[in-house]
Parts: C-alpha cells; structure tokens; sequence
C-alpha cells in the first residue's frame, strides 16, 4: 500500500500536500526515536503520503496503515539497533526527496527500502525475544 502511495504522491500531490510532507518529516528528525511524540510524527508522516496520494483506496486506507505502524514501530522503537535513528532519518528523507523531485520510482522504491528495513529490525526483535535478550 505505502510504496503505491508513494508512488502516486509523486505524481499528484499538490504543493500544499508536499509541503505538509516536508514538515511532517522535519519534524520527526527533532525527535528521539524513543520518545511518544516521534511515534505520532511518523504516523503523521505516512498518513501525508497516503493522503497525497490523491488516490481515494489509498486514502481510506491510511487509518489501517497508522494501526500497523504503531504495531511495527513500537518494538522496533524499543530495541537497541546502532545507528537506528540515522537509518529512519536516512531512509524516511530519501522517500520525502523523491517526493519533492516527483520522482515517482524512486519514491515508490525509497518507500520499499524502508519497509524492508522495519522488517529486517523486527525479525532482529523477534530473535531477541526468542533468545530472552529483549
């Protein structure tokens, strides 16, 4: 859902829409990862892109979206990765770069980047758990 949105957010977003895309993400780069406020700033990040999207599925899916963010982050959010917060800055700003540049295949492959990396720390989580270590 997130990379087609992207993708489409790249293409139509007006420049209110990008602009409030922008500032969703500069303000999550003030924020430490491990505070409760950074959790809202990210789904209020990914919830722009949705809404920018222009796309009407997309758009009504941006609630479930926010769901599964808040499931995914918050152990990824509570274990200890080097360079986490660099990553989420890293990989959240390339999707918010494509945006800007209406560069729809990179946002879209950005947005992919970034989900295979919430995935890869949330395997990390699990075998942290597994092994008692978490």
């Amino acid at each position: 859902i997130e990379p087609r949105a992207a993708r489409q957010a790249a293409s139509r977003a007006s420049r209110e829409d990008i602009e409030a895309i922008r500032a969703a993400f500069d303000h999550t780069t003030k924020l430490d990862l491990n505070v409760a406020q950074y959790q809202e700033a990210d789904e209020q990040l990914h919830t722009r892109i949705m809404l920018a999207s222009g796309n009407q599925f997309l758009q009504q899916m941006a609630s479930i979206v926010r769901c599964a963010l808040r499931l995914s982050n918050q152990p990824v959010l509570d274990i200890d990765i080097a360079n986490e917060r660099e990553t989420a800055i890293r990989t959240h700003g390339a999707v918010v770069h494509a945006i800007e540049q209406r560069d729809a295949d990179a946002a879209e492959r950005a947005m992919r980047e970034l989900i295979d990396h919430t995935a890869d720390a949330l395997k990390l989580y699990t075998a942290e758990l597994s092994a008692g270590t978490a």
